[in-house]
């Protein structure tokens, strides 16, 4: 029988992940006004009000994405278009959705901040966090090393 140890990069859907997926496969475009659209509508504000539920926020705070990626993405642009001081921390470490995100919001005119890192990838100096950011990133564990 074959293992799987490749859990950094995705892991295998729980089978109650597929069950949920295959009994809303046939809710089609949920932003439509006919009958099928509406359905996957409903389908969609189910979900989004039993995660809010399960973490205690309004179901107008929960947005799912089709990834991390675009997770990434869309927190990183929108803090700091909501934010005040036009400045961005980060680390050299980051995975390439954020690192690439922070390096074009600095070529538009954001000051990015990279913190040092040392040779264990710890962060070696953190007086950059001493000056108000709109954003602060920093992986909690590397996607290739853990």
């Amino acid at each position: 029988m074959p293992h799987y140890f490749d859990y950094a990069a995705t892991q295998p859907m729980r089978q109650s992940a597929i069950d949920a997926w295959v009994a809303a496969a046939g809710s089609l475009n949920s932003g439509a006004q006919y009958g099928s659209g509406r359905k996957a509508r409903s389908v969609l504000d189910d979900a989004r009000e039993k995660v809010a539920s399960l973490l205690g926020c309004e179901p107008i705070e929960v947005i799912f994405t089709s990834s991390g990626t675009e997770a990434d993405n869309i927190a990183i642009q929108g803090l700091y278009a909501a934010g005040q001081t036009n400045r961005i921390i980060s680390t050299d470490i980051e995975h390439p959705a954020v690192r690439d995100t922070v390096s074009k919001l600095e070529t538009t005119g954001a000051a990015v901040d990279i913190l040092p890192v040392d040779r264990s990838g710890h962060i070696a100096d953190l007086s950059a966090l001493d000056t108000l950011a709109d954003v602060a990133t920093c992986m909690w564990a590397n996607n290739e090393t853990g």
